[in-house]
Parts: structure tokens; sequence; C-alpha cells
């Protein structure tokens, strides 16, 4: 099989085509080897700001699973949860890596979700587009709650920050105590009863 091919049977598989790029070099169907190069860079920078801001989010998650014995399941498609958890994981996202483009946030979003929620990552990109557009008011409070969690949780890493903390802010384990109580309000309080 010619790489034209190779390359061209890949088109609209995801995952096919990144897996492709990282195999070889040369030329691709849709540009250069700089091209290639670039996604390669943006699948790095989106895996480690995946696993950064999941090594964030997680353990309030299962502080939330170890308070009330579980989580329920219908927790995870519920429009306030959605709105909540990815506007959390988007500003964490943001404030550690900076501006992403849509393909990289929107691989972080995906990702960070199936690792702090242990769902599917496959849905909540339609969800996120289905809710956002219906103008669902339980999946916008969420995601202004969500901003505001981020928020304070940011404002701990920076107080860890300017603290001069042995370890980066990203790797340290601030003091919760306000984000703890905000996140029982705004997580914990509005779990759908299951």
């Amino acid at each position: 099989m010619s790489r034209f091919a190779a390359d061209h049977a890949f088109e609209g598989a995801p995952g096919r085509r990144h897996a492709a790029l990282a195999r070889g070099g040369g030329e691709t169907v849709s540009g250069s080897r700089r091209e290639g190069e670039g996604v390669m860079l943006s699948l790095w920078r989106a895996q480690r700001t995946r696993r950064r801001v999941a090594a964030l989010v997680a353990p309030l998650v299962e502080g939330s699973r170890f308070r009330f014995g579980a989580i329920a399941e219908q927790a995870w498609s519920d429009p306030y949860v959605i709105g909540f958890l990815a506007m959390l994981i988007t500003r964490l996202a943001e404030l550690q890596a900076g501006k992403l483009d849509n393909d990289t946030l929107a691989l972080v979003q995906a990702g960070a979700w199936a690792d702090v929620t242990g769902q599917d990552e496959d849905t909540i990109g339609e969800n996120l587009v289905l809710l956002s557009s219906a103008n669902d008011s339980m999946f916008e409070l969420g995601c202004r709650n969500g901003a505001l969690v981020a928020d304070a949780l940011s404002g701990c890493l920076s107080q860890a920050e300017s603290a001069g903390a042995d370890e980066g802010p990203w790797d340290a384990s601030p003091g919760r105590t306000d984000v703890e109580v905000l996140w029982a309000d705004c997580f914990e309080a509005r779990l759908p009863a299951g």
C-alpha cells in the first residue's frame, strides 16, 4: 500500500490518522512533515494537560464517592454535572497550559472526563454540544459553578506556588479547605439522588 493510500485510509477514523503520523515521517495527505510534528506536539500537550487536570479533580470526585459510598451512574449524564465538570476541566486546562486550540482542548476535556468519572470519553463531546446549543439552564448553572471552583482551586495553587513549595504547583496538594466547601456546595449537594 502506498504512503498516500495508507494515509488516505485513516481519514475520518478518529485516532488512526494520529497513529499513522506517529509511525512514519515524510509527506502526509494534508501537508508536510512539519504539520505532523505540530500534531504530535499538540497530542503531547493534550496528554500532559489531561493528566495534570485529572490529578487535581479526581481526588475531589473520589472524596465524594467515599463520603456517599458511590456516585450514581445517572449523575454523569445530568446536565448540571456535565456543565460543572466540563467547565472545571476547561478552566483548569487553560490555567495550566494557556490558550489551547479547539482540537487540543477537546482531547483534554474528553480524556480528563473519562479519567475523573470512569465514563466513556466518546459521548461527552456530543453531550456538551447538545446541552450548550439547547441553552439548558442546569447545564449553564453547572458551568458557572464549575468556574467558581476552578478559580478557588487556582487560588490555592497560586498560594502554594508563591509559598515556594519544592514541588511545582501542579504537583502539589495544597490545603483545599475553601475548595472543599465549594465542592460540597457546588457538586455534592447537586448530585442527583441515586
